[in-house]
């Protein structure tokens, strides 16, 4: 028995009877598995026009086509380009059922932009596509946030803010998306998918600057919101969540690391929970690959202090009752296989008394230090 056909066409006109905004969508997403009965040449978008499918929605459907079946990634991008404009302009003509579609035309749209300008990059010239998608979405976002029955799709519109300019690596423009206002009031509306990547990008934001609380609870926040079958997103979540818990000085279970393939981080948290800097120095030159690529080799590079404040803890353990000397901390870091002179050692001290990881004083000329006696190691702030 021959496998039917799959009617397009049909199958476009009953999401348009039945105002299914998310089957609209997947009927115009790039990354549909109708796309595989997507002819070439595509259908005009005269070919297209039926009693229900009117001359505007055809022309969206025509377009979709072109996107999907050109191969040259800028020509691609601008027949993406009408395709969002189009569903665009039926939302502006009171037609909010096709929300949903509106942020898949979006998100195909940046994808193709992403692909067009790393082409114009490999030929040697400068790309502008996803600048142009940062226009589109801009003024696309100034009227979805500004209409009642839209503003559900107002923090997806961010989100493609936050994508691009994370992408593109540029600080400004990830401040910018960071303060674009959303009514907050209406939280519970916005999808629980938009919920969960703006936290995402806000917890990112929080960590560009050194805000490792905020971005604590930010990251925490996306996690618990996202599916656990979504193993790939959680994973991904984790990476910066971990990170920003062990700069807060709380160090990642091993069992979840190993749950997540996140084995780079449990050398790491061991050289801070054992104070074997040479251990963490390890870590890095073996996984530093990984953690340039997300971009928190720089964050993690710090993480030493905390490893310093283990082993001078465990120092002073050690040498309990006498009173801690500089050469006791340099015999220390000699053990664990780093040559270190007394002046270096005491330059350690000073950073992590300064950072307010111990507390006390030293004295130079003796080379002596005076440990509080009330909570001498304090926690991490």
């Amino acid at each position: 028995m021959e496998e039917q056909e799959f009617d397009y066409l049909g199958a476009v006109e009953a999401a348009i009877s039945n105002e299914d905004g998310d089957y609209f969508a997947s009927l115009i997403s790039l990354r549909d598995e109708h796309t595989a009965y997507i002819e070439d040449p595509p259908l005009t978008t005269e070919q297209l026009t039926t009693d229900i499918i009117e001359p505007e929605i055809a022309a969206i459907l025509s377009a979709h086509m072109q996107a999907f079946t050109i191969t040259v990634p800028a020509e691609a991008f601008q027949q993406q380009l009408r395709v969002f404009r189009g569903v665009y302009e039926q939302i502006k003509s009171a037609s909010p059922w096709l929300l949903s579609a509106l942020r898949q035309a979006l998100t195909d749209l940046r994808l193709l932009a992403a692909r067009s300008d790393q082409a114009s990059a490999e030929q040697g010239e400068s790309g502008n596509a996803l600048n142009s998608t940062v226009t589109e979405a801009r003024a696309c976002f100034a009227v979805v946030n500004s209409d009642p029955a839209l503003k559900a799709g107002a923090m997806a519109i961010v989100n493609h803010l936050f994508s691009v300019a994370f992408k593109q690596n540029t600080t400004a423009a990830i401040t910018l998306a960071a303060r674009i206002p959303l009514d907050q009031s209406i939280a519970d509306a916005y999808p629980l998918e938009d919920r969960m990547q703006y936290n995402f990008y806000m917890g990112r934001f929080a960590m560009l600057t050194s805000n490792f609380e905020q971005a604590r609870d930010r990251l925490s926040q996306a996690f618990a919101l996202c599916p656990a079958a979504s193993f790939k997103n959680r994973r991904l979540i984790l990476i910066f969540l971990i990170t920003a818990n062990m700069l807060k000085g709380r160090l990642p279970r091993v069992d979840m690391l190993a749950q997540y393939d996140l084995n780079q981080f449990a050398a790491l948290a061991e050289g801070i929970k054992t104070g074997n800097v040479a251990l963490m120095d390890a870590a890095f030159t073996e996984h530093s690959p990984f953690f340039l690529r997300w971009g928190v080799l720089l964050l993690l590079d710090g993480l030493r202090m905390f490893a310093y404040r283990s082993l001078f803890k465990r120092t002073c353990l050690v040498i309990h009752p006498s009173k801690p000397r500089v050469s006791h901390f340099v015999a220390a870091l000699r053990f664990t296989g780093a040559e270190i002179d007394a002046e270096e050692a005491e330059c350690i001290l000073t950073n992590l008394i300064y950072k307010d990881l111990v507390k006390g004083l030293i004295a130079h000329k003796t080379g002596q230090l005076g440990l509080s006696t009330k909570q001498p190691f304090p926690p991490p702030k």
